[in-house]
């Protein structure tokens, strides 16, 4: 793979599936997140999985990298002073979506 770092959104894995993009690349790590931890805290998961965020880097990397935050909606990364974030955003039929939006946006700037 040509690609030194990934960002992978919607990925649909439960917190007890996340090892499973471990072996997606052998020669990158894999920093990721479930969307799915409250649904499946209230039981059995009905109807479609949903989000999840990942970040995938180059094993010669890895110890350039330190992970800031991980949340069911946004990864930080840091990479030699620079910050690598990737969101997964509410989508139009998200239910108080402005809200949701802000908060997510709120909360990565106090992380930051």
């Amino acid at each position: 793979m040509k690609c030194d770092v990934v960002f992978v959104q919607e990925h649909w894995l439960a917190p007890f599936d996340l090892c499973c993009l471990d072996e997606v690349c052998h020669d990158m790590i894999c920093y990721s997140s479930s969307a799915l931890t409250e649904s499946i805290a209230k039981g059995c998961l009905r109807g479609r999985p949903f989000g999840g965020v990942a970040i995938f880097v180059k094993n010669t990397h890895a110890a350039d990298i330190k992970l800031v935050k991980a949340t069911a909606r946004y990864i930080i990364l840091m990479f030699n002073g620079t910050l690598l974030i990737n969101v997964y955003l509410p989508c139009a039929s998200t239910q108080c979506r402005d809200d949701v939006f802000l908060d997510c946006l709120a909360c990565i700037m106090n992380d930051i």
